[in-house]
């Protein structure tokens, strides 16, 4: 999925065939550029803004004109095309397919340039430095992946660097509060840093001795707070990758994590029935909130109430001053693994193993709207900055965009291959 310079469009690349531009606004389809002949795995505008690009499992990219819909350029692969990339001029294309290999095509007239060859699994993501100099490649995500990040110079096809990556199961990716950075939290034990506009790998963070299940950013982007299978969470400074305090009162894993809005205590949320409150300067504990599994927790913006789902299939809004229940919100059949505060404060988003997401007057404890349309468990809920909207992701594959004011569903993003354990909005929405 892309937006236009603009933000006005958005393209979409589907699982039937076709790739898709929609007003931002209105959510109506404005054109559809068919003629794939199996799923289009990425779709990506030029830089101008005149064309668009797709890969498709069809063995093939194509390169289509935006006004009229029609193909100026088709190249055949030897494999499936995962993904696609104009480079910042616009004058070449690259391409990323199952047989290992990255390849460099003129845009006017579809000629190779040169392929980058080295991966020996799939290459899944391809994308080029803000100058174009360099070309980043990702192999990842699929069974065949090598799971390295490589890159190379474009005019010469030189291979420059190396990245391993990860070595299984993402479970948790963040934004930077500035946007510019990603946090992984991963079954290698370990979180990985990267940079969010080229995909380079930053640092790893490494010390939990068990899987890490939950990460977060300080509202200030300078430190990590983690949680882990190891019943302990950490926090780390992003410019060293120190680790700079652990929080050793859990005696289960701890599944969720989260700074208070003014970064000065953090929250954490263990399957021992307890959530905790820290003195983030002191790693010293604060409170404690007992009695229900805590599978995920949030502050309320102005850090006065803290959310906690629990494994029950309630959440309950507690008073941090006084530790004391304000409301409990019943209505999940299910354990729920994802609540959240709508910007505002004003409403709740929750998303339950029991495949619905719900949302919630924050005030009474009312039931606003539950949002049906997975089919399966979902893991993670996020409102938009603004509010206006809800993301869900879910074990059936899918990513959900709900109007979060009627819950209508607005788009759908499809394309894993296996469970979605992680929704989040950039900074800007």
């Amino acid at each position: 999925m892309a937006f236009s310079a603009d933000g006005s469009r958005i393209l979409t690349a589907s699982s039937d065939k076709t790739a898709r531009i929609w007003n931002t606004v209105t959510g109506d389809s404005i054109r559809t550029f068919s003629g794939h002949s199996s799923d289009v795995m990425q779709a990506v505008y030029s830089p101008d803004g005149n064309k668009i690009a797709t890969a498709s499992a069809d063995y093939s990219a194509r390169i289509w004109d935006i006004a009229s819909g029609s193909v100026l350029v088709e190249r055949s692969l030897l494999d499936w095309a995962w993904s696609v990339a104009f480079s910042p001029d616009g004058s070449m294309m690259l391409t990323g397919t199952d047989d290992n290999t990255a390849r460099l095509w003129n845009v006017s007239n579809g000629t190779p340039v040169r392929a980058f060859s080295g991966h020996t699994g799939a290459v899944t993501s391809v994308s080029f430095s803000a100058d174009g100099s360099k070309v980043f490649t990702s192999s990842g995500s699929t069974g065949e992946a090598d799971n390295t990040v490589r890159i190379w110079e474009t005019a010469t096809g030189t291979a420059l660097r190396n990245y391993a990556s990860h070595t299984s199961g993402i479970y948790r990716a963040v934004f930077s509060p500035d946007g510019s950075k990603v946090a992984t939290a991963c079954a290698d034990n370990a979180v990985h840093l990267w940079n969010a506009a080229s995909g380079e790998a930053i640092r790893t963070f490494t010390g939990h001795s068990g899987v890490v299940y939950s990460v977060a950013f300080s509202p200030d982007g300078s430190e990590l707070l983690t949680g882990s299978a190891d019943s302990t969470a950490k926090l780390w400074s992003v410019e060293t990758g120190v680790c700079l305090r652990t929080l050793t009162s859990h005696t289960r894993s701890v599944v969720s994590v989260v700074f208070s809005p003014d970064g000065a205590k953090v929250l954490t949320g263990s399957i021992d029935s307890t959530a905790r409150l820290w003195d983030a300067a002191t790693g010293n504990p604060l409170k404690s909130f007992s009695g229900y599994a805590a599978c995920a927790v949030a502050f309320s913006p102005d850090g006065s109430k803290v959310l906690i789902g629990s494994g029950d299939g309630t959440t309950r809004i507690w008073d941090v001053a006084t530790s004391t229940i304000i409301l409990t919100l019943s209505g999940h059949t299910r354990p729920v693994y994802s609540a959240t505060f709508s910007p505002d404060g004003l409403k709740v988003l929750t998303g339950s193993f029991d495949g619905k997401a719900k949302i919630w007057d924050a005030g009474t404890g009312s039931l606003l709207q539950t949002l049906t349309g997975h089919n399966s468990e979902i893991r993670s809920v996020a409102f938009s900055p603004s509010g206006t909207m809800a993301l869900t992701a879910s074990y059936d594959q899918k990513a959900i965009l709900w109007n979060a004011s009627n819950g209508a569903i607005l788009r759908t993003f499809t394309g894993h291959k296996d469970f979605v354990m992680s929704a989040s909005f950039s900074p800007d929405g």
